[in-house]
């Protein structure tokens, strides 16, 4: 299992990573909320990342859940691999 970002005792019970198409990490935060399901096609933005813009957005182009236990509880990671959009005129 590649958990490469997260610990295996990390203290949050879900995580989500975003990934460039150069396959370099652009931002990961974690919650202890699940975080809302994202389809391929839809455009993101991670405002907080850095190097953010407004007019700076994300399209998805592949998802890849990881899934394991720790303390008895489930833990999740949603890793999202996405290529820079293109702004509208």
């Amino acid at each position: 299992m590649d958990t490469r970002l997260y610990g295996i005792d990390q203290s949050k019970r879900y995580g989500v990573e975003l990934y460039g198409s150069d396959g370099l990490l652009i931002w990961k935060a974690g919650s202890d909320d699940p975080i809302t399901p994202m389809q391929v096609g839809e455009e993101i933005q991670a405002l907080d990342a850095r190097n953010a813009r407004p007019d700076l957005f994300y399209v998805i182009t592949s998802i890849r859940h990881l899934l394991w236990t720790a303390s008895g509880q489930l833990r999740s990671t949603t890793r999202i691999h996405a290529r820079l959009g293109v702004p509208a005129d």
